[in-house]
């Protein structure tokens, strides 16, 4: 779903992650699963921003299930939010392996190939990119991704190829959105590769 009409303000009505409630309501504790907990940590560092009780909420679920892809996952994007891209990568490339099988592994796939590109690598990046196309052809952040990388590598036939598939998801599709301020490909903008992009594309 997208939305592209503008708001003055967004009320978001965030859910906790009622581990301040432990002590009063313990059934918390019975009928949380081993995702709820990584799940509300994202919700934290994401809508809410506050990184530290991310990073707390993703250390305790780590270190509950040290092999909890969600909890890894969520523990990598509090290891970026730090500035620990290194080690967030490596956290991701286990959250990765941890969920291989599960039937939603590509978004896995994904976050390795956007913790690749922090570093700098893109091969693993394109390869990880791949990965999650084949797992999910319709997944539009591999999609993006591929179409940006392959520019990005001068491999524009390929670009094209992938473009004309996200284009049969997203009929508005041109290589110019991926220009646009407001289309979501904010890790590749944050690392400066849509500058790059605009200077391809033209």
């Amino acid at each position: 779903w997208r939305d592209t009409r503008e708001f003055d303000a967004v009320l978001l009505d965030a859910p906790c992650s009622a581990t301040g409630t432990f002590r009063r309501h313990p059934d918390v504790l019975w009928v949380a699963s081993p995702a709820d907990i990584p799940k509300l940590a994202q919700v934290q560092m994401k809508l809410n921003g506050d990184h530290d009780q991310g990073l707390y909420l993703a250390q305790q679920s780590a270190a509950e299930a040290d092999r909890n892809p969600y909890a890894l996952d969520a523990l990598s994007t509090a290891l970026f939010f730090r500035g620990e891209r290194e080690k967030g990568h490596s956290t991701a490339t286990l959250a990765r392996q941890s969920a291989e099988g599960l039937a939603h592994s590509f978004s896995w796939d994904m976050q390795c190939c956007l913790s690749a590109l922090s570093l700098d690598q893109h091969a693993e990046a394109l390869e990880q990119a791949l990965a999650a196309n084949r797992k999910m052809p319709a997944y539009r952040p591999a999609l993006r991704c591929l179409v940006a990388l392959h520019l990005l590598d001068g491999a524009k036939d390929k670009a094209e190829h992938y473009a004309r598939r996200l284009k049969a998801i997203e009929p508005d599709f041109d290589m110019a959105l991926l220009l646009s301020p407001d289309y979501p490909i904010d890790t590749l903008r944050a690392l400066g590769h849509v500058d790059r992009l605009r200077d391809i594309i033209g």
